[in-house]
């Protein structure tokens, strides 16, 4: 996912633009280059996200509200994040019973409901530190197009993020997806201890390795339907030559 498709809409206008001042003269005029660089510029966060994410939902509520340790879990609604609009009393979720596996039908077809989603959630305080604030925002996108390289063990497996900020542009909680449902949960935010860091290491191998192995099955089983479909074409091209007599 990167800008071309929105570098080359810019690149068309401001193209055009261009050519009109110099046809009419306007021997002073800056170069396409500065002025492409200039609309590129004035972009704010939520724009140049929706440019790379198409579809990205992006809300401004209080993410201090997020209970990170209930954010792991397997059944957080995290589907909310979805939605065009969201409450900020929808972060204050608690469950209402036991956890449930990750292997679980119900969790499964939620994170299969959620791929080729995106949503970021990003706190008031920092949605005016944004404001004419490129570098910061270029700061941010960095930060989440590391994150997700980091994660994504399997190359362009990784096709679904919901991703909250804290008030200075840092990555406070995040949830990976893709390749078949499996998921990459981690908190960010507070202090851990060395056995919950040493669990939640654990945790990101085991997904990790989930998600390699499903990968490679989905990868397998679309070189098997190619075979069977060239198989089939092999039988009616063997049958339409008998039919004329070639064979």
């Amino acid at each position: 996912m990167d800008f071309t498709s929105i570098n080359e809409i810019s690149k068309s206008y401001l193209g055009g633009f261009y050519c009109q001042n110099i046809i009419a003269g306007k021997t002073n005029s800056v170069s396409f280059q500065a002025v492409l660089d200039e609309n590129m510029g004035e972009q704010g966060l939520e724009d140049r996200l929706k440019a790379q994410y198409p579809g990205l939902k992006y809300h401004v509520l209080d993410t201090s509200k997020i209970n990170s340790s209930l954010w792991q879990r397997n059944d957080y609604p995290f589907e909310m994040f979805f939605e065009d609009e969201l409450d900020e009393s929808d972060l204050d979720w608690k469950p209402t019973s036991r956890e449930p596996s990750m292997l679980d039908a119900g969790v499964q077809a939620r994170l299969n409901a959620a791929r080729g989603k995106f949503a970021i959630v990003v706190p008031p305080v920092l949605e005016e530190k944004l404001e004419n604030n490129p570098e910061l925002s270029q700061s941010i996108i960095e930060k989440i197009s590391t994150l997700i390289k980091e994660q994504d063990t399997v190359p362009s497996c990784m096709d679904s993020f919901t991703i909250t900020l804290d008030n200075d542009g840092n990555i406070s909680n995040y949830r990976l997806s893709g390749g078949g449902g499996e998921i990459t949960i981690t908190k960010r935010s507070g202090q851990k201890s060395k056995d919950e860091e040493t669990e939640e290491i654990k945790e990101q191998e085991r997904n990790q390795r989930l998600a390699a192995k499903h990968a490679l099955q989905r990868k397998e089983q679309l070189e098997k339907a190619e075979l069977d479909k060239r198989y089939q074409q092999s039988i009616r091209e063997a049958i339409y030559l008998y039919g004329q007599n070639l064979l």
